[in-house]
């Protein structure tokens, strides 16, 4: 799920990983997805995102859509 820059959304993302920490059935991974519009549009286009977004944009800290899935695929 796409993670808000927004306390809230930061406290909730804690609150998981501290839940599941001791858990055996369900693993929570490190990475995180940004919430981004490129995921919202990939989805719209019916594209995938890194497909949309290769390369992180200069106005932009969240790296780039390709980044984002690849740690993910490396992690899972």
């Amino acid at each position: 799920n796409c993670l808000d820059q927004t306390v809230d959304a930061r406290q909730i993302h804690d609150a998981i990983r501290v839940t599941f920490a001791d858990s055996k059935e369900i693993e929570v991974l490190q990475s995180t997805v940004p919430a981004s519009v490129v995921f919202r549009q990939a989805s719209t286009s019916g594209m995938s995102a890194h497909r949309i977004e290769y390369k992180q944009p200069s106005n932009r800290r969240a790296p780039s859509a390709l980044q984002i899935i690849r740690e993910l695929a490396i992690e899972a």
